[in-house]
């Protein structure tokens, strides 16, 4: 894979809500095109380096997509402002993780994701080395979304942070 695509030309593709919704343009070119999050008030890369693939140069807003290859690593605490989910894809790591005074210690192997919603304020540190995809989603993004999904009488549910989801819904 080479690129995560942009708006343009997604539109009509599948059944999926999100793809038919309305993107905004960004013509912001002081906008941050990394994937942040708040330590210390400050606005940061949430993942240390650069990315080696993302969507920097798609123009729409609402949805950022990064992939990473890193090392053991250690992110210090920092809130979330956007949804965020991790997506590992390769490498089978210990992972310690601290949120809303709770921790603890999971493997974390190819496929596993991590889902946090915005303002979970949280710290992680990797035990070894990994490459994940992540992805940043505005809140009013999914918003639309769940309005779109309320309109057809579909149900909802609340979303609330996660540090190991496992592909088996019933395990």
């Amino acid at each position: 894979m080479t690129g995560f695509g942009g708006g343009r030309g997604s539109e009509g593709r599948g059944n999926g809500v999100l793809s038919r919704l309305d993107a905004t343009p960004c013509h912001d070119p002081m906008r941050s095109k990394r994937i942040s999050v708040l330590m210390e008030g400050e606005s940061v890369p949430l993942l240390p380096g650069q990315p080696t693939t993302n969507n920097a140069r798609s123009p729409w807003t609402g949805m950022m997509l990064e992939r990473h290859r890193l090392g053991a690593v250690a992110i210090p605490e920092h809130e979330h402002t956007t949804f965020c989910l991790h997506l590992q894809s390769s490498g089978s790591v210990e992972m310690d993780w601290h949120s809303s005074g709770q921790k603890g210690r999971v493997r974390s192997d190819v496929g596993s994701l991590i889902l946090l919603a915005p303002g979970t304020r949280d710290s992680l540190l990797w035990y070894g080395p990994s490459q994940r995809i992540v992805a940043s989603l505005e809140p009013s993004l999914l918003s639309q979304a769940a309005d779109k999904l309320v309109s057809e009488g579909r149900a909802t549910s609340k979303i609330s942070g996660r540090f190991k989801m496992n592909s088996c819904v019933s395990c």
